[in-house]
């Protein structure tokens, strides 16, 4: 439990911090039309019964909002992306050598065989988180 705790504290610090990138700006209201000139079969008030210019079932979605949910989509991290950044202890937007070099270094340090027999499974439990990060970043294309 206490490593859950320790996990989230450098989640939150890192989230003050600023290294994710900030939320996308709420996309401005869609001008609709007033309510005041529908009647409630749907229809307009200036299309005529008989005139053929109903609007049921030809509800358009507005101009530009696929390109609104794209850029959305791309102003966050995936969770376990996040996680994988925190368990290396370096900045979503860095490159991929310094990335590689720090899973190296870390990974040299939380071999198993380089630490006494009471610390080799806390070192092993490291060893797999980083593995479990390694694998991660390699999905999403963070590392070659």
């Amino acid at each position: 439990m206490k490593g859950l705790w320790r996990s989230w504290l450098w989640f939150e610090a890192w989230l003050i911090e600023g290294l994710l990138p900030a939320p996308a700006p709420a996309p401005p209201p869609v001008d609709e039309q007033p309510r005041a000139t529908r009647s409630r079969s749907g229809r307009s008030g200036a299309s005529s019964p008989g005139s053929g210019a109903s609007s049921r079932g030809r509800r358009t979605r507005p101009q530009g909002s696929k390109q609104r949910r794209a850029s959305a989509a791309e102003d966050h991290l995936p969770f376990d992306l996040v996680a994988a950044y925190i368990s290396i202890g370096l900045p979503y937007d860095a490159t991929k050598a310094v990335v590689r070099q720090r899973l190296r270094q870390l990974m040299k340090e939380a071999h198993p065989d380089r630490h006494p027999p009471e610390r080799a499974e806390r070192a092993a439990r490291r060893m797999r988180e980083l593995s479990r990060a390694r694998d991660t970043l390699r999905r999403y294309g963070r590392l070659p």
